[in-house]
């Protein structure tokens, strides 16, 4: 008798319909082609109408629509709405929703959207209050509510470099110098994708100054 591991055979099996639809969208509107990748999106949302981030991409084809129309932006609204509503988990569908209502002028809405979904308890909440956070950084008069909001979002996800960095630039902003240099230090020790290199810069600057 052999003492040799059985083989182990591995099967490929080809990519879902709906896979190669919602691909084929991506690869369109990465060369430009909006209208071909909006199509393949909608087939892959058709096949499968809970296809991993279809309604998000569909939302984000027509938000970035050339010369975008004010029924391209309600239709985008659709899709990000739709998205949130079926990947609660992820990340981008609710920041491009909140973004969306705004371009659309409807700022309260989009205020109300992240403030209902910061508290529901799924996981993109950080991503709700990081959201209210950015926005409550464009008035010095809310400053001390936008460190408030990116405290929040970090409470819930420690390790998020976009809040910390969001948070230490709030901090920053409101004359707290000091406590911002620590948290671009933190926001450095995270693995996630931000802009790195504006925590190197403040960093840096603060340490002319001292």
């Amino acid at each position: 008798m052999s003492d040799k591991p059985p083989r182990v055979v591995e099967i490929l099996l080809p990519p879902s319909p709906a896979t190669v639809a919602y691909e084929r969208g991506r690869a369109a509107f990465e060369r430009g082609d909006h209208r071909a990748a909006l199509d393949a999106m909608r087939e892959a949302l058709k096949l499968d109408p809970r296809f991993p981030n279809a309604h998000n991409y569909a939302g984000w084809i027509l938000f970035n629509w050339p010369s975008r129309s004010v029924a391209e932006l309600d239709a985008a609204i659709a899709y990000f709405r739709e998205a949130v509503l079926i990947g609660p988990w992820d990340d981008a569908p609710l920041t491009n929703l909140c973004d969306a209502l705004v371009a659309a002028g409807r700022e309260e809405e989009a205020t109300t959207q992240a403030e209902q979904q910061s508290n529901s308890g799924e996981r993109n909440a950080a991503v709700a209050y990081n959201w209210l956070g950015w926005r409550a950084l464009s008035s010095p008069a809310t400053l001390e509510t936008a460190v408030e909001h990116f405290r929040a979002a970090l409470l819930l996800r420690w390790s998020w470099g976009v809040a910390r960095s969001n948070l230490a630039k709030a901090l920053e902003m409101s004359g707290h110098g000091g406590e911002a240099y620590e948290e671009h230090a933190r926001a450095l020790d995270c693995k996630d994708a931000f802009n790195r290199a504006f925590s190197h810069e403040r960093r840096g600057a603060f340490e002319v100054r001292q």
